[in-house]
């Protein structure tokens, strides 16, 4: 009897089993492990419907998050957009009201220098 190493599929671990063996147990993982007489490596992973539920869980949750972090930004972005066209229309109408009183003020100007000449 010989002891060969093999790596379990599943865990990776090195596992030291006797050559005669053709199917044993990972002793990490648990995970059953087949061999055929080809030397070809056959392996039966366990299928872990709660952790693939959990894990998928988890990235749908990542995924809600971000998209939760991309609508904010958008909102914001959009906002902050609102707030420059407001601002550039409270310019445009300061700008028409801004002409007629700079030309009352130079009348009154004038009007106050001819008085007083």
């Amino acid at each position: 009897m010989k002891l060969v190493s093999y790596k379990c599929p599943n865990c990776n671990a090195s596992i030291q089993v006797d050559d005669t063996k053709r199917s044993f147990f990972c002793t990490y993982c648990g995970s059953p492990v087949n061999i055929d007489l080809g030397e070809n490596v056959f392996t039966y992973r366990e299928i872990n419907e709660a952790e693939i539920r959990r894990v998928e869980a988890d990235e749908n949750v990542k995924k809600s998050k971000l998209d939760y972090k991309i609508r904010k930004m958008e909102i914001a972005e959009q906002r902050r957009r609102e707030i420059e066209e407001q601002r550039r229309k409270d310019i445009e109408d300061e700008k028409k009201y801004i002409v007629p009183v700079l030309i009352v003020l130079a009348i009154i100007i004038v009007a106050i220098v001819i008085a007083w000449n």
